[in-house]
């Protein structure tokens, strides 16, 4: 019992790691071998594993000059186009849709699959890219006001947008897009909508996203993971290797009894 007590206090005053040491094992070093990799991550020493979603590099940025403000509205304008997006993340499957209405007349329905690795938040914005990529195959009368608004739930999006120090990859490629819709004397508008509010072209685009996500009849058309992602894979693979090495440690075989797990801390049979 007095054993069992003193590794209790042990426990409460002693971190993970020191536990780790004192029974032999380096966490340290797994730790520093996991931020080497994190390092590569970041640097793109392993880009050539897998394409990163990182930011654009310095000279792909944008002049200043040309920097695309992003006019926000409540959406009662009555544009002639309107544009609906979304993302959709599940277990294992992204998506994006977009629905386009001229109009008010329902004209385009499409859904787009991203690698399964990839976040909510970039389905979100892919979605926009790929409805001002079809604005190139739409055909709009010329006594038609050139207007267009883009319906999105995704308030972090348009954030993002207004945000210039921003320079995400997928951002970039949103506002490529916009200054040739502008040059082309287009003046678009962004709104943001409440999810699940009954809006139709918001439903059909959410539905699209859901269904893009498991639909393996379509193509991948976005594979840049985040970093984030990456980070997190290594630090399960960090963790792994430490719990393997506590497990094959045979030394504190008692402490190893009551605390067989590590990672954030351990965890008591």
């Amino acid at each position: 019992m007095l054993m069992n007590i003193l590794i209790a206090k042990a426990y409460r005053t002693t971190s993970s790691e020191a536990l780790c040491i004192l029974a032999g094992i380096t966490p340290i070093m797994i730790k520093a071998a996991e931020s080497a990799k994190r390092y590569d991550v970041w640097k793109g020493h392993r880009a050539n594993i897998q394409e990163i979603d990182r930011e654009v590099g310095l000279n792909q940025w944008p002049h200043p000059a040309d920097f695309i403000n992003i006019p926000e509205t409540d959406g009662c304008n009555g544009q002639t186009i309107r544009i609906y997006t979304d993302g959709s993340k599940a277990e294992r499957v992204v998506g994006a849709g977009v629905v386009i209405f001229v109009n008010h007349e329902l004209i385009a329905r499409h859904k787009f699959r991203l690698n399964h690795r990839c976040f909510n938040n970039q389905g979100e914005q892919l979605a926009i890219v790929k409805a001002l990529d079809l604005m190139n195959y739409l055909e709009i009368a010329d006594n038609k006001p050139r207007t267009i608004g883009v319906y999105t739930d995704s308030r972090i999006t348009i954030d993002t947008l207004k945000n210039a120090s921003n320079h995400n990859y997928i951002i970039e490629e949103i506002r490529i897009r916009l200054i040739t819709i502008r040059s082309a004397k287009w003046t678009i508008e962004f709104s943001w909508i409440m999810e699940h509010a009954g809006n139709l072209g918001n439903e059909l685009a959410d539905r699209l996203a859901k269904d893009a996500g498991s639909d393996k009849d379509i193509p991948v058309v976005f594979d840049r993971i985040p970093k984030t992602t990456l980070y997190s894979e290594l630090e399960e693979e960090a963790t792994l290797k430490w719990q393997e090495e506590w497990e094959l440690c045979n030394k504190a075989a008692v402490t190893e009894q009551f605390f067989p797990n590590v990672g954030t801390g351990f965890t008591a049979k």
